[in-house]
């Protein structure tokens, strides 16, 4: 179940929101399962005293944990809170740290060379960074 929750303003007088999913489950055609829970929270930074949406900026912490298809628990947290600017299709700033069997993955959003562009740098459990294009914000889970 998804719960979204708003919290009224925080000490910098920002509108805040908390994401939380229970219980989250995904079955595919050759009956593997993912299930997932995730505890975010999602804070304006600017927009919020406009009717302009184009104008809006989030910024996003926290964490989820989770099985996968093969069965491997997961863990995920947001090492360095995630900014997306509603006029951008990508996470513009920000870190994930994804770690599955004692192995460990980021995921660094801040590498492009602009501020919205699909390109975000992989490290890899042995140290080796990748560039990646990432998908759009709202094919995230």
């Amino acid at each position: 179940m998804r719960t979204i929750t708003y919290k009224g303003k925080n000490d910098k007088g920002y509108p805040y929101f908390t994401w939380q999913l229970a219980n989250g489950k995904i079955t595919y055609p050759n009956g593997k399962v993912v299930t997932w829970s995730n505890d975010y929270t999602r804070t304006q930074i600017t927009g919020f005293n406009t009717k302009i949406r184009l104008d809006d900026v989030f910024v996003i912490t926290g964490s989820g944990k989770g099985v996968n298809r093969n069965g491997n628990a997961f863990t995920k947290t947001i090492t360095e809170p995630l900014m997306r600017n509603a006029n951008c299709r990508w996470f513009e700033r920000g870190a994930v740290q994804i770690t599955v069997n004692n192995k460990t993955w980021t995921i660094d959003y801040d590498n492009g060379p602009g501020l919205c562009d699909p390109i975000a740098t992989v490290t890899l459990p042995n140290g080796e960074q990748k560039t990646i294009y990432a998908r759009p914000w709202w094919k995230r889970g």
